[in-house]
C-alpha cells in the first residue's frame, strides 16, 4: 500500500512525499517480512513523442527517505535512495494515471542480524497522482 502528496512548483516538476507499507508471506518457517518507508520524491514528467498523443506521458523520479524491513527475529532500518520511471496517462494538467517501477537502495546503519544481510528492492505501482 502507497500513498503520497505531491506538489507542482513549475511546469513538468513534482516534488512530493511518499508513504509505503506492506507485509508479505516468506517461506513457512519464515513468517511475515514487514516493510515500511517514508521518503521525498522528485519527479518528472515529460511526453514521450511529441507527435504522438499529447497525453500520454513519462516520468522519472529520484527519492530519499527511511527504511524499516522486519523479518520473523531481525529488523533492519535505515536512510534509503530510490531511483524509477514510469509512463502513464495525463487526464488533466494535475491528474496522472500510471504504472512505475522504482528501485531502492537502503543503508542499513540499524542492522541486528548475524552475519550481517543487505536487502535492496524493486517495486512495481500502479498509481494515480493528483498535484495541487
Amino acid at each position: 500500500i502507497s500513498a503520497g502528496f505531491f506538489w507542482r512548483p513549475a511546469g513538468d516538476w513534482w516534488l512530493g512525499g511518499r508513504l509505503l507499507g506492506g507485509a508479505a508471506p516468506q517461506r513457512h518457517d519464515a513468517g511475515a517480512l514487514t516493510r515500511g518507508a517514508l521518503s521525498l520524491e522528485v519527479r518528472r514528467y515529460f511526453m514521450l513523442h511529441t507527435e504522438a498523443n499529447r497525453f500520454v506521458m513519462g516520468h522519472v523520479l529520484g527519492g530519499a527517505g527511511a527504511e524499516v524491513l522486519r523479518m520473523k527475529d531481525h529488523t533492519l532500518t535505515g536512510p534509503s535512495f530510490s531511483a524509477g520511471a514510469g509512463v502513464g496517462v495525463a487526464l488533466s494538467p494535475t491528474l496522472y494515471l500510471g504504472v512505475q517501477y522504482v528501485l531502492t537502495f537502503p543503508v542499513w546503519t540499524g542492522n541486528d542480524t548475524d552475519p550481517k544481510v543487505y536487502a535492496s528492492y524493486s517495486t512495481f505501482l500502479f498509481h494515480v497522482t493528483v498535484g495541487f
